[in-house]
């Protein structure tokens, strides 16, 4: 709510307390007390004052359920009506009621000239209608010095006709008046405040409640999204399986049963052929089977890491030697470089095997008669050693979307060329989670076309394993 809107609210909610308070609420007050002031006046004084009393008193009032109709229509579009508007409806109102005050004190005035307790009259009517016009009008601060003075000078005809060449009585009788009105005023315009304040407080917190809410709605409507996401990317993810998994499946029970047929008939070099395809059907298949039990195990929270000291050059180069063959079919070079050797580290070697050949498999599925780089180097993290494996390719590279779910399980690179190469799409998924067990991470870096860049690290425990030993 900005400073404007709570101004204009502010003064609504006085003009809904005035309204409330002195309108709707003493509305048929007023009538009874115009009622008893005119059969007073018709009892103590001789003559027609009172047809005067009641004539200005059923004016008045005709004035003044007229003014109520106008406000109450006026603030049931408040929310409507801008700063502007409100300070104009203000000063309006104002206006209104004190030329209404006017009116009630006009035949008090006038009974200060009425014979026998016309004068007295005339300062008891005009004084009780001044403390009720200074405990009520509190739309503004100054809204008195408007509607109170026509009272004051009713009080002080009244008792200068009262008591003729009393001037003491009158000043001090006025200076009682006067602060009698300050102080009623004061006090009532305090506690309109501060109810108006409480209102606009309570009003700004259901605002924040209803604003925070939706944001939570928000929130939970997004992560529902996420969800449904992330099941409709499993449901995608099984119906590929099927498909991977039941490919080499398919090819070592046709190879199965071509040998079973060539047998009687064919050279063992043939047969051979055979089973080394059935063989190389089956590790694939075992891969995709271990891929899955892998990312099962890692969400799981199952997943254990072991301690090995090993040489991270010689775990590069031997990973480079398995995957040479896959990249030397589609005319790439692999090449590892060093750029700083770690020595011996302790990390899971097996897992940190998985990491690199799950990265230069990539590197040689989607490079095509390019350079696969394989850079190591070490930095320091904290209190532990980072290793650090980076393997740049000049393949066919990534768009920000593809990397925005590079590392999300279920999900792959959807483009015809990443559909063509085979496997489960769950490669990097698993490195990043392993990477991160062991103390690191896994980054990429890409450009559609112009290859791709990811970053290994992984801790090495050497200071631990050490620290460990000292204790023991």
């Amino acid at each position: 709510m900005t400073e404007a809107e709570r101004t204009a609210k502010r003064q609504i909610l006085a003009l809904e307390g005035y309204y409330d308070r002195a309108l709707r609420a003493h509305g048929s007050v007023r009538l009874i007390l115009a009622g008893l002031i005119t059969a007073c006046v018709f009892l103590a004084v001789e003559g027609p004052w009172w047809v005067m009393t009641l004539a200005f008193a059923l004016l008045s009032t005709y004035l003044d359920l007229r003014m109520r109709r106008k406000l109450r229509a006026s603030l049931d579009r408040a929310g409507s009506l801008k700063l502007e508007e409100v300070e104009t409806l203000t000063r309006s109102t104002i206006a209104q009621i004190a030329a209404i005050c006017l009116l009630y004190s006009i035949p008090f005035a006038l009974l200060s000239f009425a014979p026998g307790a016309g004068p007295m009259l005339a300062v008891l009517c005009s004084y009780g209608a001044l403390l009720v016009a200074s405990g009520q009008h509190w739309i503004t601060a100054k809204m008195p010095l408007y509607t109170t003075p026509p009272f004051i000078l009713a009080v002080a005809m009244g008792a200068l006709q009262a008591a003729p060449g009393e001037w003491g009585v009158m000043v001090l009788l006025g200076a009682l008046g006067m602060i009698n009105v300050l102080v009623v005023t004061r006090a009532s315009y305090q506690s309109a405040s501060e109810l108006i304040e409480a209102q606009l407080s309570a009003e700004q917190q259901a605002e924040a409640l209803e604003l925070r809410v939706q944001e939570r709605t928000k929130e939970l409507e997004e992560a529902r999204t996420r969800a449904e996401d992330a099941n409709r990317a499993k449901s995608g993810f099984l119906a590929t399986m099927s498909h991977e998994l039941r490919t080499p499946l398919n090819a070592v029970i046709g190879y199965s049963e071509i040998i079973l047929e060539e047998l009687s008939e064919s050279s063992p070099e043939a047969i051979e052929a055979d089973v080394t395809r059935i063989r190389a059907a089956g590790k694939h298949l075992l891969g995709l089977i271990n891929e899955v039990l892998d990312i099962s195990k890692i969400e799981a929270g199952a997943m254990q890491l072991r301690e090995d000291r090993f040489s991270i050059v010689e775990l590069a180069n031997e990973c480079a030697e398995q995957v040479k063959p896959m990249a030397l079919a589609r005319d790439n070079a692999l090449t590892v470089e060093v750029c700083a050797d770690p020595g011996l580290v302790f990390a899971d070697m097996g897992r940190v095997r998985q990491c690199l050949l799950n990265l230069m498999s990539n590197a040689a599925k989607f490079t095509d008669q390019g350079q696969i780089t394989v850079q190591i180097g070490v930095r320091q993290g904290g209190h532990n050693r980072l290793v650090e494996v980076v393997v740049n390719d000049t393949g066919i590279g990534m768009t920000k979307a593809d990397q925005a779910n590079l590392f999300m399980p279920f999900s792959q690179v959807d483009t015809s060329y990443s559909r063509a190469a085979e496997g489960t799409g769950l490669g990097l998924a698993i490195t990043r989670r392993l990477a991160r067990a062991m103390g690191g991470d896994v980054t990429v870096t890409s450009e559609l076309g112009q290859g791709s860049r990811f970053l290994l690290t992984f801790a090495d425990q050497t200071a631990a394993v050490v620290s460990d030993v000292v204790a023991a």
